[in-house]
């Protein structure tokens, strides 16, 4: 019977601190800011996902280049593969040059919602941990 009545009091606490709580209103000022970092990740999502789909389109039109090149015998037939080769390549190098702007729009997006919140973030990537370290000096 013990035990049922501290279970009882601890739910009766626990859901009376959760309760109590209450919502702070957002400020115009924290709003504006989450509305341009949310304006700059959409722009680098955008910019990632045409890169992206560009890069594909590029690397689909160089292999049908070497395959068309490597099937169909003629006096082209190597200049053909290789620059489906290199179309492949540049394919592959469009669309690897997307993963930045992805990054770029979890930063924003990170930072949009600290800014709804009003909670302080840095702009510089200045890191603020501290490494333990072994200094050695030798004298001559």
């Amino acid at each position: 019977m013990k035990i049922a009545v501290i279970i009882l009091l601890q739910f009766i606490f626990v859901f009376h601190t959760a309760y109590s709580q209450q919502s702070q209103p957002i400020s115009p000022a924290n709003l504006e800011m989450n509305q341009l970092f949310l304006k700059k990740r959409n722009i680098n999502n955008n910019a990632g996902w045409i890169c992206v789909t560009g890069g594909v389109l590029i690397r689909i039109t160089g292999v049908l280049k070497a395959v068309a090149g490597a099937v169909a015998p003629g006096p082209s037939s190597d200049h053909n593969v290789n620059t489906g080769n290199t179309i492949f390549i540049v394919g592959n190098v469009v669309a690897l040059s997307s993963i930045p702007f992805f990054v770029a729009a979890h930063q924003y997006k990170r930072k949009a919602q600290l800014a709804l919140k009003g909670e302080v973030f840095r702009f510089n990537n200045k890191s603020t941990y501290t490494y333990p370290g072994v200094a050695l000096s030798v004298r001559f």
